[in-house]
């Protein structure tokens, strides 16, 4: 669909050697506004009160130090959590700002019948 957003989770669970690049480049199963990686907070980290703010920094070291979504720069721009928010409020940005004027006449409309 127009937005569809894939978001793959738990990429520090994955296998040594392996990653999804492929699928960040969206070769596998390509989608319109492509994926974005993040990593989340485990539930050993939950159970040990790390808070979110370290999760944050734990996924920043995690994508900043891997082998490969730190050297590919059309990847690097598509993980983190950080930017899984940047992209999603762009998107409804520009989603109200589409539906904006037409709102804006249907409650005139709507005052105009009222009064």
């Amino acid at each position: 669909g127009d937005r569809t957003i894939g978001v793959l989770t738990k990429l520090d669970l994955m296998d040594p050697g392996t990653d999804v690049g492929e699928i960040m480049h969206n070769r596998v199963i390509p989608l319109r506004r492509g994926y974005i990686a993040v990593v989340n907070r485990g539930q050993r980290d939950i159970d040990a009160d790390l808070s979110i703010q370290v999760g944050l920094r734990n996924e920043e070291r995690y994508f900043r130090t891997h082998p490969v979504y730190s050297r590919d720069r059309s990847i690097s721009g598509k993980c983190g959590t950080m930017n899984l928010a940047r992209n999603l409020n762009g998107i409804l940005i520009h989603h109200i700002r589409d539906c904006l004027p037409e709102l804006k006449i249907r409650i005139a409309n709507m005052m105009g019948d009222v009064q």
